[in-house]
């Protein structure tokens, strides 16, 4: 299967724009596209504060903005909301691998072209 190259473009420049936004002044940020034997793998990482247990159910609803970071950080909670359309739409994973005081780490699983 092939995948909408913009669509995709897309959904990464999201969890990259995120990672930044969200990443401690003198953190860093970063991706990395990997090819493992189950298919491609994008990982998307920050340093940020993380996100607290008990918003990582509702980080991908419309206007969530978290507990911690509503007033902190410009935006409007759309951002992951649009992502998991698009993963949707591309038959792309995307999942929440860990979450703390170190920072987020989010891949992406999109599909094997065979």
């Amino acid at each position: 299967m092939l995948t909408n190259y913009d669509r995709m473009r897309q959904l990464v420049m999201i969890l990259g724009e995120n990672a930044i936004k969200y990443t401690r002044p003198g953190g860093s940020a970063g991706m990395q596209l990997t090819y493992t034997p189950n298919g491609p793998l994008v990982s998307i990482w920050d340093q940020g504060t993380g996100i607290p247990p008990e918003d990582r159910e509702r980080i991908f609803r419309r206007f969530y903005r978290g507990s911690r970071k509503a007033g902190d950080i410009p935006g409007e909670g759309l951002g992951l909301a649009i992502a998991r359309e698009l993963c949707a739409l591309l038959e792309v994973e995307v999942k929440l691998e860990r979450s703390g005081p170190e920072g987020t780490l989010f891949s992406l699983h999109p599909p094997v072209i065979k």
